[in-house]
């Protein structure tokens, strides 16, 4: 990952076949700013890399907007903080 960009993961309700990770990622493909995105329906998670930290809610927005639920579980700022927190 380069300086600069975001990693968010997402976990996604309501996937149950491979139209539904195509249908996904192509729609959080289409937010400026998404570097690369993966979805992944075995375990209902997309790993999203981004140029910045402030479209969160465009990709949580999109998500929802298609017919699927999604909950962020993990991004950047909270594994910093965890690991700073263990210094």
């Amino acid at each position: 990952m380069n300086m600069g960009n975001t990693n968010y993961t997402f976990s996604i309700d309501g996937m149950t076949c491979s139209s539904c990770v195509v249908r996904v990622e192509n729609a959080i493909r289409s937010i400026n700013g998404v570097i690369d995105v993966s979805v992944n329906l075995a375990n209902h998670s997309a790993n999203v890399i981004t140029s910045n930290d402030t479209i969160y809610d465009s990709i949580n927005d999109k998500i929802k907007k298609i017919g699927y639920n999604s909950i962020l579980i993990e991004d950047d700022y909270k594994l910093e903080s965890a690991a700073n927190n263990h210094l």
